[in-house]
């Protein structure tokens, strides 16, 4: 006789539990987080002062099939709002993600209504309908107050037609365009050496922006210019350089990502767009005075503590974690 027996797995269901409490004691702020996994992961914990994190209602994302790109592929230009989209869902964030066309983005940043959203530009073009050598949406837009991400060819450089591939050529506003929103003096780089940044910095790290491409010696963010100027340098380093920076544009400000939207970091990116959102970068600098890693095991827990001078105002613990694509992040502030 010959018996079989079948086994039978429930399938497993990944979990994962935060709670962070604050007191104050002998004058210090003490945070105190508890996180529990039912897996493994690498686990950071952010700690920031003077932070005012302001979500923007809505994210609006260009995308135009009948316009051209620049330092883009194409289909992470199509994928990217996808994996923005997941990031802001599994984070529960009252965020809308909109896709606009760019007849719709020149009414968007004609309506003085969307100067506190987000836009993100991730086709390394702006489409003739906001800018070209005799228009320009797009700054005082970002002068009343808009927030702008930057990511492909530099910011400015070229303007897309519908229908035709985008050429270097004086129908371009060039080098000029790109000074409309990122002064020359910010640019340069490093001629002798390849558009790779290594060198994390605590802001990159904060952010986990890991991203190590850049655009090459002209047109790389100087990190003492853009300190000097108001913005801050939130990507890697090397040797005075950056690949990406947040500058300040009037009451608004632009997220430079001084580099190409290539596959199979389309992920990685949107989770650190979202960083960026929930850490309060967008309202300017972000001051990072500490940063703490961890590691769970299936089925355990890890506790952290931290605790800033009670003379700080907006102490806040941004948790996330750091593996490859992993979306989980959560912010907590006190008071």
């Amino acid at each position: 006789m010959v018996s079989e027996a079948a086994l039978y797995f429930a399938p497993f269901k990944p979990s994962l539990s935060i709670t962070v409490t604050f007191s104050v004691v002998d004058g210090r702020i003490i945070s105190t987080t508890h996180l529990t996994s039912s897996y493994a992961g690498s686990f950071r914990q952010v700690y920031l002062v003077g932070t005012e994190p302001s979500n923007p209602p809505t994210i609006y994302y260009y995308y135009d099939s009948s316009y051209s790109t620049a330092g883009v592929n194409l289909g992470s230009w199509y994928g990217f709002p996808h994996h923005i989209e997941a990031v802001v869902a599994q984070r529960g964030l009252p965020i809308s993600v909109d896709v606009v066309n760019a007849a719709e983005l020149a009414l968007l940043f004609e309506s003085p209504t969307t100067t506190g959203d987000l836009v993100v530009m991730a086709s390394g073009v702006f489409p003739s309908t906001v800018f070209s050598r005799s228009i320009n949406l797009v700054s005082p837009w970002l002068e009343a107050g808009g927030r702008l991400y930057w990511i492909g060819a530099p910011i400015g450089f070229y303007s897309a037609q519908p229908g035709a591939a985008v050429k270097a050529g004086p129908s371009n506003p060039g080098a000029d365009g790109v000074d409309t929103f990122v002064s020359g003096d910010w640019l340069g780089g490093r001629s002798t050496r390849a558009p790779i940044f290594q060198n994390s910095t605590i802001v990159s790290a904060a952010l986990n922006l890991l991203y190590p491409y850049g655009l090459g010696s002209s047109y790389e963010l100087n990190i003492t210019s853009v300190t000097l100027g108001g913005g801050q340098i939130i990507g890697p380093s090397d040797d005075g350089y950056s690949n990406a920076g947040l500058i300040p544009y009037g009451s608004g400000a632009i997220v430079d990502m001084a580099s190409a939207l290539v596959h199979p970091y389309e992920a990685d990116l949107a989770i650190s767009l979202v960083n960026m959102i929930q850490v309060g970068l967008y309202s300017g600098p972000i001051q990072v005075v500490g940063i703490s890693n961890a590691s769970t095991t299936a089925a355990s827990s890890v506790t952290w503590t931290y605790s800033v001078s009670a003379l700080e105002t907006n102490f806040c613990v941004f948790t996330e974690q750091t593996d490859p694509t992993a979306m989980f992040g959560s912010m907590s502030c006190f008071p």
